[in-house]
């Protein structure tokens, strides 16, 4: 009988918003940074009191709670503690990366055409899968022998997950689309 000793897990949830006119006006009045970004844009930080944010702001802790519950820790109030909009086009990524001082990640997809990119999680262990196992021939990828996991970005939609997952985000290759997101960390309420 297989028996799971540890479980990678990631927290998906859908939302209808639409965002697009403010992060095309963010981009136009913040010149934006260059963090895990290789090309496309990067807000700086956002600010979490405008109106305009609330229902998803309140949407993202509501699921948020909902996959705090399966950790069965004493986290009781939760909070977000910053967020970003990121704007990929053609052939634009993110690098490898995770996120720091927090404890859950995620991002919301606002606008996805098709080709314009998967995140993808990569295992702790990916480097012993490629080293040890090099010469077995895998017949099917699953969730017990790939390297990395990827999910398909979808308008609406959004994901979360623990911050220590390292993760990445495969180019646009949607050459007349650019693909939308909001990133955001979630933190312990003081």
């Amino acid at each position: 009988m297989l028996q799971n000793i540890f479980n990678y897990s990631v927290w998906a949830f859908d939302y209808e918003s639409y965002l697009k006119d403010y992060c095309d006006f963010i981009r136009k009045h913040n010149k934006g940074r260059m963090v895990s970004n290789e090309g496309g844009y990067q807000s700086d930080n956002l600010n979490l009191n405008e109106p305009v944010l609330q229902p998803l702001i309140s949407n993202i802790l509501n699921e948020t709670t909902k996959y705090l519950k399966n950790f069965e820790t004493n986290i009781e109030n939760i909070d977000i503690g910053n967020m970003w909009i990121n704007i990929n086009g053609y052939k634009d990524y993110n690098n490898e990366h995770i996120h720091g001082n927090c404890i859950f990640s995620g991002v919301y997809y606002v606008q996805s055409p098709e080709l314009s990119g998967e995140i993808e999680f990569v295992r702790p262990d990916h480097y012993l899968i490629g080293t040890i196992w090099r010469d077995i021939q895998i017949k099917n990828y699953n969730q017990l022998n790939s390297h990395a996991w990827a999910f398909e970005s979808k308008a609406h939609t959004g994901l979360i997950f623990p911050s220590y997952y390292q993760h990445r985000v495969k180019p646009n290759f949607n050459k007349t689309e650019e693909r939308y997101s909001f990133s955001f960390n979630i933190i312990k309420k003081v």
